[in-house]
């Protein structure tokens, strides 16, 4: 488990390795702390003494730490750090992104299997004896995708899941096939 002060340590090395001919400084001001860990800022030197814009850098990606591992994750710049934030926390990747794919990956205690085979029909067009045995691959340990046709179907699909008990996901990772 990593501090605050260790994790700013930490990204002071990363961009010292990642960009020796660059002097950065971190900003520390605008760190933001998250349960799972810190999202650090950073930019030029000259900039941050002068704010002077032509000194600005520009694609300075947000930087994650992990609490627990350490572990650095660049964002990006494309939106808004809330969103690589976000898919941070469901997925463990700062840049997953919607699918239409559903990946069901487990079920809780309780689970509602005739309403998870109901929602799967509604929203992947299966038939009864596909979804049946979809729902029980899934009883048996498997993890199974399904795809839905449209990001928004997907996501109502994981809430369907979730409200009878199944464990689903509907983004994908960058590396993810």
């Amino acid at each position: 488990m990593y501090t605050r002060a260790e994790a700013a340590e930490m990204v002071r090395a990363y961009l010292h390795r990642e960009y020796p001919r660059m002097d950065l400084v971190l900003l520390e001001d605008q760190a933001q702390e998250f349960e799972f860990g810190w999202v650090f800022f950073y930019n030029s030197k000259e900039y941050v003494e002068t704010r002077d814009f032509h000194h600005a850098l520009a694609g300075n990606a947000p930087l994650i730490v992990e609490r627990v591992s350490g572990r650095i994750l660049s964002t990006g710049t494309a939106e808004p750090v809330d969103a690589y934030i976000g898919a941070y926390r469901r997925t463990g990747d700062p840049h997953a992104r919607p699918s239409s794919i559903v990946r069901i990956t487990g079920y809780r205690a309780g689970a509602n299997t005739v309403a998870a085979i109901q929602a799967l029909r509604r929203h992947a067009t299966k038939g009864l004896t596909a979804a049946k045995h979809d729902i029980e691959r899934v009883l048996d340990g498997a993890i199974v995708e399904v795809d839905t046709g449209s990001v928004e179907t997907a996501g109502r699909l994981v809430g369907e899941f979730d409200a009878c008990g199944f464990n689903s996901s509907h983004e994908r990772n960058r590396n993810a096939a």
